[in-house]
């Protein structure tokens, strides 16, 4: 019943957001999507940037991941076909992603990612097509909190834990579960 309305609720807020987009995510062939946790623990040193770099998963992933059921994957779907460039560009800068989406091919081999740190709000993907976007005419504040909202949706369909910033202390005791 959740993950139902979670997609009624993804499906009302996506009639509000622009659909134009200059590429859509991924542009590679995939069987199903995982949805991980990442860097939950507090460190001075740099924190991963990417569940998945293209050749090997954050040291830091927690779990095996939870397969994003098929009413998930519709949802992944409708923010992916969207123009990401403002989320990927992000809000903020502090970049400490906790959550993580990696594509599998048929093989269960990874083949794209998308890293999302809810606390400044800023996404990275791999492969990036956002490279040559140029953000000061695309920039969409509003369709960049839009679709994070629907990233956070997909979190709790998956089960996955979003704690607000001020609590981002909850994330380091899931390691102790």
């Amino acid at each position: 019943m959740e993950k139902a309305i979670a997609f009624i609720l993804v499906l009302i807020s996506s009639q509000f957001v622009s659909t134009a987009q200059s590429k859509k995510f991924p542009a590679v062939e995939y069987s199903y999507a995982k949805m991980y946790l990442f860097n939950l623990a507090e460190t001075k040193e740099r924190p991963e940037g990417k569940i998945w770099n293209g050749s090997s998963y954050a040291k830091t992933k927690h779990g095996e991941g939870k397969i994003i059921d098929e009413v998930g994957t519709k949802v992944l779907s409708r923010i992916t076909g969207m123009d990401m460039s403002s989320l990927n560009l992000g809000l903020s800068k502090c970049f400490i992603p906790r959550h993580g989406i990696v594509y599998y091919d048929e093989k269960d081999t990874p083949v794209a990612s998308i890293s999302i740190c809810f606390e400044c709000e800023k996404i990275a993907l791999f492969p990036n097509p956002y490279t040559d976007v140029d953000f000061s005419d695309s920039f969409s504040e509003e369709r960049a909190l839009k679709q994070l909202a629907g990233f956070k949706r997909l979190a709790k369909v998956c089960e996955l834990p979003v704690y607000e910033p001020a609590d981002k202390n909850l994330y380091e005791n899931l390691l102790k579960k």
